[in-house]
């Protein structure tokens, strides 16, 4: 038997032009993927694109913030001052402790920076002088004590409100005093952390030129600068005379220079204070025209009346040593009635803890001025930042400091120059002695 082929067993021929259908078909699948494909990069690149430039914003809206909080926090309540910042090859003074106070938590100085031209307040630690602390009423702090940070205290340095010495002695930042003109030494205060409580926050004193601050200031308190022993000599004064702020410098008597001294200082616009010496506990010679022990109030009245009218007019007076007078109630009550016949201001320079100035001015109801910080016990640069900080810290507790110095201090008169414009713009108010009862 044949067999034969159904004609459904043999596969279909396709004909040309159906062949020519499905490559198109498949042409066309395969074009319409790829531009597919390409459209899907461009959106995926697009969109990387556009999370790029939302990070780039958000960078640099964050570093915009950190900007401004680091303005913020930099300046603090007083804002930013100086372009600089640094003078001098020396660096910042780091060492923030306060000198000779015992350093205490409720009376530090919470993150204040004073940049001095050398580098911060270091020494062999002590302080040469004549006699150490020497007043009978001196409140001495034992070698090492240390603060709150480690701030430490050489031996033989007194404390703040005491410490006296009319020979020379060292006397910490806030007490003591010496009548003989300071205590020279390489020593000084040593110590690498600030002094955190309710004193100066966020002070910036920086020794060079300043700028404006970034933000202004509050009001801290008013200082007084009192500049001590003209009459000596002009050349020492005169660069006192260029301070661009309120002065108080006061005159010695029966000096050659002491005349001229006072026109000087009264033409420069300062204020001129009778700088009245007085006998001190430990025997030194005060200098001419001085006030004695003994003396009857009628020779006191003589000697202090004859001074006021060689250094005249002046606004007020202050004593020159005069440890033992102004513990002589009698004394001191002859020499404030005179300036209040006068009408000129009387300022304690405390030359001793046990004066009795403050009890007599109370008795016969006269206001007087007392001084808180000696600038100038160690005469270099670092040592008296750190002076001027303790009046600052006690200016923000009490609302005005006067700090005394000398005209024989080499490096005071360009320091307190340097020193000015940040003061003012971290919100303090500079007055003369005798204005300082009328300041805001």
């Amino acid at each position: 038997m044949k067999l034969v082929e159904k004609p459904e067993d043999k596969p279909k021929q396709q004909t040309s032009s159906q062949q020519a259908l499905v490559r198109y078909a498949h042409e066309t699948t395969r074009g319409r993927l790829k531009q597919e494909e390409r459209i899907f990069v461009v959106l995926v690149t697009a969109l990387f694109i556009a999370l790029a430039i939302l990070v780039v914003l958000l960078v640099g809206f964050v570093r915009s913030l950190s900007e401004q909080a680091a303005v913020e926090a930099v300046s603090g309540a007083g804002g930013v001052s100086g372009t600089s910042g640094i003078s001098g090859a020396g660096g910042v003074s780091s060492t923030s402790g306060v000198s000779g106070t015992g350093v205490s938590d409720t009376s530090g100085v919470s993150g204040t920076q004073f940049v001095s031209g050398t580098s911060g307040v270091s020494g062999a630690g002590g302080v040469s002088g004549t006699g150490g602390v020497s007043d009978t009423s001196g409140v001495s702090v034992p070698s090492g004590a240390s603060g709150t940070n480690g701030v430490s205290v050489p031996g033989g340095v007194s404390g703040t409100g005491g410490g006296v010495s009319d020979t020379g002695g060292m006397s910490g930042a806030g007490g003591g005093v010496s009548d003989t003109g300071g205590v020279s030494g390489t020593g000084g205060v040593s110590g690498a952390g600030g002094v955190s409580g309710t004193g100066v926050s966020g002070t910036q004193l920086v020794s060079g030129t300043g700028g404006a601050p970034l933000i202004p200031a509050p009001y801290r308190g008013a200082l007084v600068f009192v500049i001590d022993d003209a009459g000596n000599n002009l050349y020492e004064l005169e660069p006192f005379l260029q301070f661009p702020g309120p002065l108080t410098i006061a005159v010695l008597p029966g000096l050659p220079e002491s005349a001229e001294a006072a026109r000087r200082i009264r033409a420069a616009g300062k204020e001129v204070f009778l700088h009245q010496p007085m006998e001190a506990i430990g025997g030194e010679n005060p200098g001419p025209g001085a006030v004695y022990a003994g003396m009857s109030a009628t020779e006191i009245r003589e000697i202090v009346e004859h001074n006021l009218d060689e250094i005249g007019p002046v606004a007020g007076m202050n004593n020159h040593q005069g440890s033992k007078i102004t513990m002589s109630e009698e004394a001191m009550e002859t020499i404030l009635t005179i300036c209040r016949e006068r009408g000129i201001f009387f300022l304690d320079s405390r030359t001793t803890a046990d004066t009795v100035v403050p009890i007599v001015a109370q008795r016969i109801n006269m206001t007087i001025g007392e001084r808180d910080v000696f600038l100038d016990n160690i005469q270099d640069k670092a040592s008296m930042i750190e002076y001027a900080k303790e009046g600052l810290r006690k200016a923000n507790l009490q609302g005005k400091a006067v700090m005394i110095g000398h005209t024989w201090s080499p490096e005071l008169a360009a320091t307190l120059s340097e020193l000015y414009p940040t003061l003012i713009a971290d919100g303090y108010v500079l007055s003369t002695m005798s204005n300082l009862r009328v300041v805001p």
